[in-house]
């Protein structure tokens, strides 16, 4: 018997550049447009092309890399998705209300602070002004943006529709398509038709 060769398709120079540019933000469609595919059928082409098997194991091979690189697992990202979920406001204040300094913070609701805007409240103008105090606002991860990752990586906000086409059905469009009408529209009986 002969020896059985893999043969690996190779990416073309345009399904490469489309590698490159689906690594940057993950979207099909716009990954397709950067490649130049043509935003008109970019909607159809970048998801075909991340289901081509070779297109998609040059994906997977650099993902892994990313990975590796990052020393990031996905387990990681679930787990930080889940503290933002779980974050109490409650954290960030003390028994009176007033607001902690940022080290007494615990460390997940740290994770969490995208930004901190302070700004000082002056009272009276000119030689009478006088400062009363400062208003602080602390901006946090969506929580909403977190539980809708969370329910993707869990299967739950599956998108996708898998249609299973009973085969009466198939051969009821074949009849439809060979019919003398030549088309569904063609029919349809009116009114009179038949008087």
């Amino acid at each position: 018997m002969g020896k059985k060769t893999k043969i690996t398709k190779k990416l073309t120079k345009q399904q490469r550049r489309f590698v490159d540019e689906y690594m940057i933000d993950l979207n099909a469609t716009q990954a397709a447009i950067r490649a130049k595919y043509g935003k008109k059928n970019a909607g159809t082409v970048g998801p075909r092309l991340v289901r081509k098997s070779h297109v998609a194991k040059e994906i997977q091979k650099r993902m892994d890399r990313r990975s590796k690189r990052t020393e990031i697992k996905a387990d990681e990202i679930v787990e930080q998705l889940n503290e933002i979920r779980n974050l109490k406001i409650g954290a960030l204040v003390d028994k009176n209300g007033a607001l902690l300094p940022i080290k007494q913070w615990p460390d997940a609701v740290q994770r969490c602070v995208t930004s901190i805007d302070v700004q000082e409240e002056f009272t009276g103008s000119g030689k009478d002004r006088k400062s009363i105090g400062y208003t602080k606002k602390i901006r946090i991860e969506s929580r909403i943006k977190s539980l809708e990752l969370l329910a993707r990586h869990l299967g739950m906000l599956n998108t996708k529709v898998e249609l299973d086409v009973a085969d009466g059905f198939v051969e009821l469009l074949e009849r439809v398509k060979n019919s003398p009408m030549g088309s569904p529209q063609g029919m349809i009986k009116h009114r009179g038709d038949d008087e």
